[in-house]
This record gives structure tokens, C-alpha cells and sequence, in this order.
């Protein structure tokens, strides 16, 4: 049961929740947030020719209510022509580049939405392991409202630049709740 009073069913360990079922458990300023992201995210993939996807995923999903926050994959499906990683770029190198572009894409929806970034946290290296070809974090950009109001929104960096790849590595419950 949420926090809302609404009974989540019990699903499979895996499974696609459908995307009014998933709003349907938030808190009114939650589902708020989430339209407000979703219209920016629109936005902004229309304006760079850009297709992908948006994907709550993690402990909103996966265990009781309530949450610290909303663990959305931003997935921006990669075509020929996006850069490729080269042989000789450390993990590190191409993660820091790729971030870049992530970065200016949740930049874009802040604009037209009524977010705004309130951490950023860039891909880094482990430093147990001091490898620059494994990392500790791919890079991910936290929202929050201009009001404050509702959950923090921490957007991850995908890394497969693949809608139904992304799928089918999906250990629990999930919601695509955009794609463009």
C-alpha cells in the first residue's frame, strides 16, 4: 500500500507496469512533476531530432512507499551517425563526453518544464580499483520542482543507447513513461 492509499499489486519480479497505474500511485505534486518532465522531455528530444525514451525504474518501483526520490533512466536511442567509443578512449573518456550530451538534454527540459537541477553528479572512476575503465557512477542529473514540492527526480545516464535493450535488462518492475 502507498502512502496515497493505493493498493500496488504484486507483479512479477520483472515486469512492465503500465504508465497510468505507475501515476496512479504517486502523490498529486509527484504526478505533477512527472507530467512537467515528460513535457520537457518531449520537447527537447523533438528539437534535437533526437528519439528515446523515459524509464522509472529502482525503488519507487520495487519496494514500500515512501521514497527518497524517483530513479528515472533518460534513454537516448544512438544512431550511426553519434560517435562511436574509439579503442584507445578509457571508459572514463567517453563516459565524460557522453554525459555532456545527457547534461544538455536535462539542461533543455528545465526550460520547458517547471524544474530545475538541484545535483549533478559526474561519471567517475572506482577508486578501489583506480581503473579508468571502471566506474563508480555513469553520471546522473537530480530535479527537483521550481515549487520544492513532491520527490526529487534523479535522472541515471543509460548506457546502452537502446529503448529495448534497456528492457530486457530489467531485473524488477519498471514504467516506460515517455518515448519520443
Amino acid at each position: 500500500m502507498t502512502d496515497t492509499g493505493i493498493e500496488i499489486k504484486q507483479l512479477e519480479p520483472k515486469h512492465e507496469v503500465p504508465k497510468e497505474e505507475f501515476l496512479h500511485t504517486l502523490k498529486p505534486e509527484d504526478r505533477d512533476n512527472i507530467s512537467q518532465l515528460i513535457k520537457g522531455f518531449e520537447a527537447a528530444m523533438t528539437d534535437r531530432d533526437l528519439n528515446g525514451a523515459l524509464m522509472v525504474v529502482g525503488g519507487i518501483m520495487n519496494k514500500l512507499q515512501p521514497r527518497k526520490d524517483i530513479d528515472i533512466l533518460l534513454i537516448r536511442q544512438r544512431r550511426e551517425k553519434d560517435p562511436q567509443k574509439l579503442p584507445f578512449e578509457t571508459q572514463l573518456d567517453w563516459a565524460t563526453m557522453d554525459f555532456r550530451r545527457f547534461s544538455n538534454i536535462v539542461t533543455s527540459i528545465t526550460v520547458s518544464a517547471n524544474l530545475r537541477i538541484s545535483s549533478r553528479i559526474e561519471p567517475s572512476i572506482d577508486e578501489e580499483f583506480e581503473n579508468p575503465n571502471i566506474l563508480k557512477s555513469d553520471g546522473t542529473i537530480t530535479l527537483i520542482s521550481n515549487s520544492g514540492r513532491g520527490l526529487p527526480m534523479e535522472l541515471i545516464r543509460d548506457t546502452t543507447g537502446n529503448v529495448e535493450q534497456q528492457i530486457s535488462k530489467q531485473k524488477g518492475r519498471f514504467c516506460v513513461i515517455a518515448e519520443v
